[in-house]
């Protein structure tokens, strides 16, 4: 989005118009085989909504939403395919942190599997952010439970995520104190 429909849609969306929204995610989730720039174009939207408290599962009609999960399916599958381009597999990433209509589970499953060294640094980082974005308390417990089997640098970045949120700080020190993490 540009500056300018960013403010637009920030301001009709301040002001309870939520059909301005819900316009702009059914223009852009037109076709059936999104690139990866209209992946991000829904991700910026939805951050639209979520810094206004907008629960896009009521605001979207349900057309959309069938949309968006059909959407939110074949990315699962394509988010995990090596042979997948990175800019779009860092787009899939994004939406699934926010797409409505995924179980919470699966979403999670998801993101973290994709925390492997088998996947670049960069795609393991932006899955790493948008599984701690869920604020769930199993999520330290998950992350935790790959441990063995990520590299340093991802390993940094996990603990500088779990020191975020009280509860997973709990989890962390659990861990330490049962010296889980070697």
């Amino acid at each position: 989005l540009d500056g300018r429909l960013t403010q637009v849609l920030e301001i009709a969306v301040a002001y309870g118009q939520t059909d301005a929204i819900s316009h702009a995610f059914k223009q852009s989730i037109g076709s059936n085989r999104l690139q990866a720039h209209q992946l991000q174009h829904l991700s910026h939207l939805a951050k639209v909504a979520r810094r206004h408290n907008l629960e896009l599962i009521t605001a979207l009609d349900r057309e959309t939403l069938q949309r968006i999960e059909a959407l939110v399916e074949d990315l699962s599958v394509r988010v995990s395919d090596p042979e997948v381009d990175s800019e779009f597999r860092l787009a899939a990433i994004h939406l699934l942190g926010w797409a409505p209509g995924i179980d919470p589970m699966v979403r999670r499953q998801i993101l973290t599997g994709l925390i492997d060294p088998r996947n670049s640094p960069e795609l393991q980082s932006a899955a790493l952010a948008s599984v701690a974005d869920l604020k769930e308390p199993i999520v330290a417990v998950e992350l935790l439970a790959r441990w063995k089997q990520m590299g340093p640098g991802i390993r940094d970045q996990v603990i500088d995520r779990l020191l975020t949120r009280k509860l997973w700080v709990l989890v962390l020190l659990e861990h330490l104190r049962d010296e889980r993490l070697t």
